[in-house]
């Protein structure tokens, strides 16, 4: 699932994730009582850039299911 906040307006979602800096993309995993941390990027992506982060998180999906 992908899920969005605008920080300005929901700032509880920002200290809770400490995204300080826009944009801030993380990857999270839901585990039974947890939320695993699988990655974060500050910072704008060019197309190739953005294309490898998205490949790179669907090949570990991937692979788990």
């Amino acid at each position: 699932n992908f899920v969005m906040y605008d920080v300005d307006m929901d700032k509880s979602e920002a200290r809770k994730h400490r995204v300080e800096y826009v944009p801030t993309m993380i990857f999270l995993k839901s585990e039974v009582g947890s939320i695993i941390n699988l990655g974060r990027y500050v910072g704008g992506k060019n197309k190739q850039e953005l294309l490898a982060i998205l490949r790179k998180h669907l090949k570990k999906h991937q692979a788990n299911h």
